[in-house]
């Protein structure tokens, strides 16, 4: 798909069903529906004019659900820290920006994440463990 405002809501919609048919339970289906977009974002973000993938796959053995989103630009995402200090927390920043904490936000609700480059980009993904409902 092309990067696009409506893109994450699109990949959020789509993936609420595929979770439900995979019996992911309701609240973990939660964490990785926020996740996906998260990671949607960011590779709208990364690539504004380029190609940007999203897959989600179940392997039903391990009941593991992957989930990774990708983008033609090579440099690796940049998160910020994880820990807030009471001057982070700022209903407007001075700057006027806002974004950078969607990264640790994924880390701390997927079992693992990370960054597979390719010839033409790179996948940021993240894993969690399932179990049925």
């Amino acid at each position: 798909m092309r990067p696009a405002p409506d893109v994450p809501a699109a990949v959020r919609s789509l993936l609420r069903p595929r979770l439900a048919s995979w019996r992911v339970a309701a609240d973990l289906a939660e964490d990785i529906l926020l996740s996906a977009v998260e990671l949607v974002s960011n590779a709208c973000d990364a690539a504004p004019a380029a190609e940007v993938v999203f897959r989600a796959r179940l392997d039903p053995g391990t009941r593991t659900v992957w989930i990774g989103a990708w983008d033609t630009c090579r440099g690796l995402p940049a998160a910020r820290r994880p820990e807030l200090a009471l001057e982070d927390i700022d209903a407007l920043p001075d700057d006027h920006t806002f974004g950078g904490w969607g990264l640790p936000l994924v880390a701390a609700l997927a079992a693992d994440c990370g960054v597979t480059r390719t010839p033409g980009g790179k996948w940021v993904y993240a894993l969690f463990l399932a179990s049925p409902r």
